[in-house]
């Protein structure tokens, strides 16, 4: 992998890991993914980035999105074992990369080779990681989470509305039940005939 563009993107990626400071206390690095499945889609997300996703987050420890880090989460697994664990292609795994970085989700800490390292201090805070960095992931959290319950809101709505719906077809049909009931009853008669006579006694 050769020099880096350092585009427009990369530059505002760059500044939002130089900020970076952890996930809201109480959230876990998966739940992303639970946001994401429910309306990643609307922000381009596919299954096979919520899966590579959830690879990369794999590497990371809890410490990592904590707001007593002070270091961004930093994935230093190379592509080539990546492309091994997924049986795929390095170009596949960098296509991957790129994806999720044009859609905000990821950039890169690069070492002066490319090379990807980094090391853990003995209370497992990262003392400095070359490789992938998930920070940008914090903050597309906090957009994803608003429209993931606003859409777990709206599905309440249509839920609600189809039982309340439903509960009205079931209504009309016992009343039709019934009404047609009484009908049959009324033609199952028998007609009167004749005259009534009175006997004077």
């Amino acid at each position: 992998m050769g020099q880096r563009n350092f585009t427009p993107q990369i530059r505002a990626m760059a500044k939002v890991s130089d900020q970076y400071s952890g996930l809201p206390d109480g959230v876990d690095r998966f739940e992303i993914l639970k946001y994401l499945k429910i309306a990643g889609s609307e922000f381009g997300f596919k299954a096979r980035h919520l899966s590579f996703l959830a690879y990369l987050i794999g590497f990371t420890s809890e410490i990592d999105w904590s707001a007593e880090t002070y270091h961004p989460p930093i994935v230093w697994q190379s592509v080539s074992n990546t492309a091994q664990d997924f049986g795929t292609s390095e170009r596949q795994i960098n296509r991957w990369e790129r994806e999720l970085h044009n859609l905000g989700a990821l950039t890169w800490r690069d070492s002066g080779n490319h090379k990807r390292y980094g090391i853990r201090t003995e209370d497992g805070h990262i003392k400095f990681g070359y490789g992938v960095d998930l920070s940008p992931l914090a903050e597309l959290f906090r957009r994803i989470k608003i429209r993931a319950e606003q859409v777990l809101r709206e599905r309440n709505i249509w839920k609600e509305a189809k039982r309340e719906l439903s509960g009205q077809k079931r209504r009309v049909r016992a009343k039709m039940c019934v009404a047609e009931l009484s009908i049959d009853e009324l033609t199952k008669l028998e007609p009167i005939t004749g005259s009534t006579s009175l006997t004077t006694i």
